[in-house]
């Protein structure tokens, strides 16, 4: 599968309202990745009820630049948070960001499983091997066609 990486400046922090945890505050739920040291976005806060929270806003932004792509979803990967790139960094990085006022930068990946890639070598090789089928009708027109009788 192939990757997008791609860096999430999200918009200052100052309009967060009060919600269930600090880190909701950003307008998403995170949780420990399957490698030990990183984050994974669990869920994303529903657009109409949390528009003020700096994750939805900054996927509607992408909506309205019309790049879907580059929108935070649900299985992302957080790679680090403000320079950050440890998970207990990461999780103080982002309750520092829901606590103040602050800008905040996410490096996120992604697995694009719908992605057109180069098969392997020897799919490659199969491909451009001639099949039986292939050379018997090369081999029957090559023959020459039998003239009209005048």
């Amino acid at each position: 599968n192939a990757r997008l990486t791609f860096q999430a400046d999200l918009p200052d922090t100052s309009s967060v309202h009060l919600r269930a945890s600090a880190i909701e505050r950003l307008g998403f739920r995170i949780k420990r990745a399957a490698e030990s040291t990183g984050l994974s976005v669990k869920a994303i806060s529903d657009e109409f009820r949390a528009r003020d929270t700096p994750i939805v806003e900054y996927n509607i932004r992408q909506d309205r630049r019309r790049q879907p792509l580059y929108k935070i979803h649900p299985g992302d990967r957080i790679r680090a948070v403000n320079q950050s790139e440890n998970f207990a960094e990461m999780v103080k990085e982002l309750h520092r960001a829901s606590d103040n006022e602050s800008e905040l930068r996410l490096s996120l990946e992604r697995e694009l499983a719908d992605v057109l890639e180069v098969p392997p070598t020897s799919a490659l090789a199969a491909a451009a091997a001639p099949s039986a089928l292939t050379t018997a009708r090369q081999a029957s027109d090559d023959e020459p066609e039998p003239e009209a009788a005048p």
